[in-house]
Parts: C-alpha cells; sequence; structure tokens
C-alpha cells in the first residue's frame, strides 16, 4: 500500500522557494517527494487564473463580480469604445473610512480576439464610494478595440483583502460578420 500526502502551508504567496522534508519513522520505507517548489505570488495566481478563465471559461467568483456591456461606440479610427461594468455587491467589498469610505478595486482585463488569438490587456485601479445598504457597486473602465469577436477575462481584486474574483464571457464589437472564427 501507499500514502499521498498533501498539505497548504501556512503562509503563501510569497513568492519564494520552499523545501520540502519528509521524515518517517518506519526504517524499510520508501518515501518519493520532490525537494521543494516555488510559491506563486499573487500577482503570478491571478495572471493564472485569468489565463485559465479566457482559455476554458474557469472561473472563481468569491466577490461575486457580474459584467455588463454598455453602449458601444464607433471612434474616428475604427475602433470601438467598450465601457465595461464591473457590477461587484457592496457587502463584498471592505470600505476603508478614512479620509472618506471608499473601496478599491484592481481590475485587470484580457480581451483575446476569437480570430487572431491577439491579446489585449488593461489594468486600472477602479473605486467607489460607500454605496447604500444592499446594493452593488458599478466600477465602469473602458476598452477600445478593433471589430471582432473577444473573450474578455476580468480579475477583479479588493485591494483592502486581497480578495480574488475572475470571470469570462465573449462580447462581439462593431460588424463582426466577416470575421467569425471558423470551427
Amino acid at each position: 500500500s501507499y500514502y499521498s500526502l498533501a498539505y497548504a502551508p501556512e503562509q503563501s504567496g510569497t513568492g519564494e522557494h520552499r523545501s520540502i522534508e519528509v521524515r518517517v519513522r518506519t526504517p524499510r520505507a520508501n518515501v518519493r517527494h520532490r525537494p521543494g517548489y516555488r510559491d506563486k505570488n499573487a500577482q503570478e495566481v491571478g495572471d493564472e487564473k485569468l489565463d485559465g478563465a479566457i482559455a476554458f471559461g474557469i472561473m472563481d467568483n468569491p466577490l461575486a463580480l457580474r459584467l455588463a456591456v454598455g453602449a458601444i461606440e464607433q471612434q474616428n479610427d475604427g475602433q470601438q469604445r467598450i465601457p465595461l461594468h464591473l457590477l461587484i455587491p457592496a457587502e463584498g467589498l471592505v470600505f476603508i473610512p478614512d479620509p472618506k469610505a471608499e473601496a478599491r478595486v484592481e481590475a485587470v482585463v484580457r480581451a483575446k480576439n476569437a480570430t487572431s488569438g491577439e491579446v489585449v490587456e488593461v489594468t486600472e485601479i477602479l473605486t467607489t464610494g460607500l454605496p447604500v445598504e444592499g446594493s452593488v457597486c458599478d466600477l465602469t473602465l473602458d476598452l477600445t478595440l478593433p471589430p471582432g469577436i473577444y473573450v474578455l477575462g476580468v480579475a477583479a481584486r479588493d485591494l483592502a483583502t486581497g480578495v480574488l474574483s475572475v470571470v469570462s464571457t465573449t462580447v462581439a464589437v462593431g460588424n463582426v460578420e466577416s470575421q467569425k472564427p471558423s470551427i
């Protein structure tokens, strides 16, 4: 017989190398394990989750983040301006009272063109004031993209707690009839 053991380290997200040492009391036991691992920092974990959301639709959403796309506007250069609304229930965010009650959210949006595979990334710090109890915070950022079909991956991190939500959706921008991906 054999045993497979796993553990969760007390401290994680440091980006440091961690050694693994295994001791057993049975002298004839054969122990196999890797000598260590590099603990991923919060940025690396977020990047991997965002990649998983875009590629496979894998989502992790403790903030109950929802996405909504506003009215898309044609720009003079052929690009499209897309207002992307990040809707987060107020009770999921921590509002810092000094000097005014506000919550800060770091939002990373990756838009992957379904036809070309080209990826555009936007990172912003969004701030919202204390809303009415039970309401939803509407954090809006603008994307500028050429026409096409995009998979949008959004990672939103409450900067006060470090809690991260990652979601994805698909959006058609502009005249996309000629740009449908082949399946």
